[in-house]
């Protein structure tokens, strides 16, 4: 079929909703096996938790790459159709990391920060703890950047819920995107010069820096300039096809 770009050869019988779900299963999985290895058995916590963000990074790349393969129930998808596929993906995991971490996070940080070495706080302790310690004592810098961050995903879940009632993105929703990610993009660029200025070595040894503060943040990196290239492309076509 014309304009259909895949990768790898057909996977039999798997469809996107299954792989999705077998990746949640296994970030929801990882939190409690890698509390209870530096808990409870003596693994190294800068191990156990490095482990439990090499799931974390995992689970997102994967979901973002799902859009791509040749799974059963996308076959016959288009390129722009996977791109599409993919744009929203990445929306979903904006939206789920500020629902899981950056809004509990802002609210809740003195509890969390008390919560060392609770299993309920090991999915904050494992990113400050050898990730970036200036999330422990709610550095302002770090405060900032997590409240435009929630901010823009709450937006961005609004776009999403008024697009399952239309069926396709609007042009004003495809705009707000392009706006939204501009702000998503700015932001990690000062999450990520903030870093440099109070100093990497601060940030972890390289297996931390590596995994959790580079790794985890990549796709906040290079997705948001996808979207608003995509959101940006599809406005195009529709101004030369009308």
């Amino acid at each position: 079929m014309s304009g259909v770009a895949t990768m790898g050869k057909p996977a039999a019988g798997l469809s996107f909703r299954a792989l999705v779900i077998f990746f949640i299963a296994l970030f929801v999985l990882s939190v409690p096996f890698c509390w209870a290895a530096a808990t409870l058995y003596g693994v190294n916590r800068a191990v156990a938790s490095n482990g439990f963000y090499i799931v974390f990074d995992l689970v997102y790349f994967g979901i973002l790459a799902l859009p791509w393969l040749k799974l059963s129930d996308q076959l016959d998808l288009t390129t722009a159709q996977r791109l599409e596929k993919m744009c929203v993906a990445w929306l979903c995991l904006e939206i789920a990391a500020a629902v899981l971490w950056s809004i509990p996070w802002l609210f809740l940080v003195r509890l969390i920060v008390a919560g060392k070495g609770h299993m309920w706080a090991y999915l904050w302790w494992a990113y400050m703890d050898g990730g970036d310690p200036r999330y422990a004592v709610a550095d302002g810098s770090v405060q900032a950047m997590e409240t435009a961050g929630a901010i823009v995903a709450m937006l961005a879940a609004v776009v999403l819920l008024l697009r399952l009632r239309s069926g396709r993105f609007t042009d004003r929703q495809l705009l707000a995107l392009m706006a939204l990610e501009a702000g998503e993009f700015y932001g990690i660029c000062v999450y990520f010069f903030s870093g440099f200025f109070h100093g990497l070595p601060d940030l972890g040894g390289p297996a931390g820096l590596a995994i959790k503060f580079f790794g985890s943040n990549l796709p906040w990196l290079f997705m948001p300039p996808v979207v608003f290239l995509w959101a940006g492309g599809v406005l195009i076509g529709r101004r030369r096809a009308a």
